[in-house]
C-alpha cells in the first residue's frame, strides 16, 4: 500500500465513486483496501509485508495449495467443476502513479499459511465457521461458545 505520492482528495473521491456502485463482495473488498491506504502510513512497521512493490505477497503459492484449501473449506464439488481462483488483484490509484495490488481469496489464505510455517507465527483466524485453521481440531472453544 502506498504511504504517499497521491492525491488524498482524489483518493475519496475515487472511494466515494465506488461506493455509487452497486454493491457486491469484489467492490466492497476494493473500497476496504482504498479506505485502508488513509492509515498505511500510520501503520508503517507495523503491517509489514516481505515482498516488493510489484508483488508483495509470495511468488511462488502454489496454485494447488490453493486450490486445496478452497475445497477444505467448501467440501468436495461436481465431478469435473474447478474453481476459478484469482491470484493478485491492482487498482491504480487516480492522479498519481501510485497503486495497490491485493491477492486473491484462497492464494492469501495459502499465503499464510506458507508464511506462518515459514516465521513459527501461529495463524490466527477473524472468521470462525468460514476459514478453518491448518492443524487445530474444528472442535475447540471458540469466542462465545465456552
Amino acid at each position: 500500500m502506498p504511504k504517499g505520492g497521491f492525491d488524498e482528495k482524489e483518493l475519496q473521491k475515487e472511494i466515494d465513486r465506488l461506493k455509487g456502485i452497486a454493491p457486491n463482495y469484489s467492490t466492497a473488498e476494493l473500497i476496504g483496501m482504498l479506505e485502508f491506504i488513509k492509515h498505511a502510513k500510520t501503520l508503517d512497521g507495523f503491517c509489514v509485508f516481505t515482498g516488493d512493490r510489484e508483488n508483495p505477497f509470495l511468488k511462488d503459492v502454489p496454485g494447488t495449495m490453493a486450490r486445496d484449501l478452497y475445497f477444505a473449506i467448501h467440501g468436495p464439488q461436481k465431478p469435473g467443476w474447478e474453481p476459478m481462483l484469482s491470484t493478485n488483484h491492482h487498482k491504480g490509484i487516480p492522479g498519481s502513479n501510485e497503486h495497490i495490488t491485493w491477492p486473491g481469496d484462497y492464494h492469501y489464505f495459502a499465503n499464510s499459511v506458507i508464511e506462518s510455517g515459514k516465521t513459527g507465527i501461529p495463524l490466527l483466524n477473524d472468521l470462525p465457521n468460514h476459514i478453518p485453521i491448518p492443524g487445530l481440531d474444528p472442535q475447540t472453544p471458540r469466542k462465545g461458545t465456552i
